[in-house]
């Protein structure tokens, strides 16, 4: 069982200050302090990935345990800038980020209850290789592999950000194969050397 750690997912202490349609932190009156806390305890809520990876190893084979915790680490990296923008008094799109965890929280649980020793071992292996190829993936991302994309068209630039976000929410990894695989396409209308294929 994990351990209790607050749940921002299901209770966030920011409440309804994050209106989903609102235009910036700003217009939702929320202060540079609040949302740093706020990603403070989104970091500290990712830690729990970790944990699982480590403690619970009768539960999880080493893949899954190994993919789950890169996803941990860059979860809490992903928390770290969202502070770090907060400290800047960047509020624009924080509240959109924190719906994005809430999202993420949400299939990272059905991957924890689905992917345990007792489901079959093809669900299991396919679990593990896709989670690590995610990682990959979003290694490659973090680092600016797919910056050339800024030059793409409007509504191909609003299409792989919509796939990013279906990426990291996926909790199925046939829909996220088709996710990577999309994500890859989109790249190769832009890049001038293919990409290296999942």
């Amino acid at each position: 069982m994990l351990p209790n750690t607050p749940s921002p997912a299901c209770d966030s202490w920011l409440g309804d200050a994050w209106n989903p349609g609102a235009a910036s932190g700003a217009a939702c009156a929320i202060t540079p302090d609040m949302a740093i806390q706020e990603a403070e305890v989104w970091r500290k809520h990712w830690q729990v990935l970790n944990w699982a990876s480590k403690e619970l190893q009768p539960l999880y084979g080493a893949p899954f345990r190994a993919a789950l915790q890169g996803w941990g680490d860059r979860l809490q990296a992903l928390a770290l800038q969202l502070g770090d923008r907060a400290r800047r008094g960047e509020l624009d799109g924080f509240h959109q980020q924190i719906d994005q965890f809430k999202r993420i929280q949400l299939a990272s649980s059905e991957w924890l209850s689905h992917s345990t020793t007792s489901a079959p071992r093809e669900a299991q292996d396919l679990a593990a290789e896709f989670l690590l190829n995610r990682n990959q993936f979003f290694k490659r991302y973090d680092k600016g592999a797919f910056d050339h994309l800024a030059r793409a068209p409007q509504a191909d630039r609003d299409r792989f950000n919509q796939l990013i976000d279906e990426l990291e929410t996926c909790s199925q990894p046939r829909q996220g194969v088709q996710c990577l695989s999309q994500l890859e396409t989109f790249a190769l209308k832009i890049s001038p050397t293919p990409l290296r294929r999942f």
